[in-house]
């Protein structure tokens, strides 16, 4: 850290911006409004929409439960944002809790899971038949995500660049190391990854 000569860097979610060196990341509050968009203009009517974050303390999800309501706020005025779903970004509670949602509300037009535990959601979204009805947005391309692309259960999915967070992280590391800290603390956002069922590596 800085009163020690240290330099620290943030990955993926911020923190202690005052003595961290830099940030490397999305910028969680419009990956958050991205999602938003995604989610209304997809959906075939308004209606209901659900969202999934792991938890109160986690500043990314926040940030991105942020955007998302600013964007349906502002822009999308005609869908309804249910309450917030806590997940812990398990697998298990994601599954039930999007079961339940699709059973009570039958205008029910979109989910967005904001951090981890979406493969319940994809599980649930395909058991449940409601692909052709929901709209599902969830983040990071993996096995279970990149097969609900496939069959037309998930529709977007948000994916942090890695290769090229790691890449410019290990240069800046470099850098730091042969010139110094910088004076003022920086953030580096990197734009979200697009994948979508018509993405080339999901033919």
């Amino acid at each position: 850290m800085q009163a020690t000569g240290t330099p620290v860097f943030s990955l993926l979610s911020d923190f202690a911006q005052g003595v961290r060196e830099s940030y490397f990341g999305s910028n969680n509050l419009k990956v958050g409004r991205v999602a938003g968009w995604f989610v209304t203009k997809l959906a075939t009517r308004p209606g209901k929409i659900a969202l999934f974050i792991g938890g109160s303390r986690f500043h990314g999800h926040e940030l991105r439960e942020t955007g998302f309501r600013s964007f349906v706020r502002d822009d999308a005025p005609e869908f309804q944002l249910l309450d917030t779903q806590i997940n812990l970004e398990t697998r298990q509670l994601t599954y039930e809790a999007t079961i339940n949602l699709l059973a009570r509300h039958a205008d029910l037009v979109g989910l967005y899971v904001a951090g981890g535990g979406m493969e319940g959601a994809i599980q649930a979204v395909r058991e449940m038949a409601a692909g052709s009805r929901v709209v599902l947005v969830v983040n990071e391309l993996t096995p279970d995500s990149q097969a609900g692309l496939q069959d037309r259960v998930v529709s977007v999915v948000l994916g942090t660049p890695i290769r090229d967070l790691a890449t410019q992280l290990i240069a800046t590391v470099i850098a730091t190391r042969d010139s110094g800290m910088a004076r003022m603390p920086g953030q580096r956002f990197f734009p979200s990854e697009v994948w979508t069922p018509e993405s080339e590596t999901m033919r």
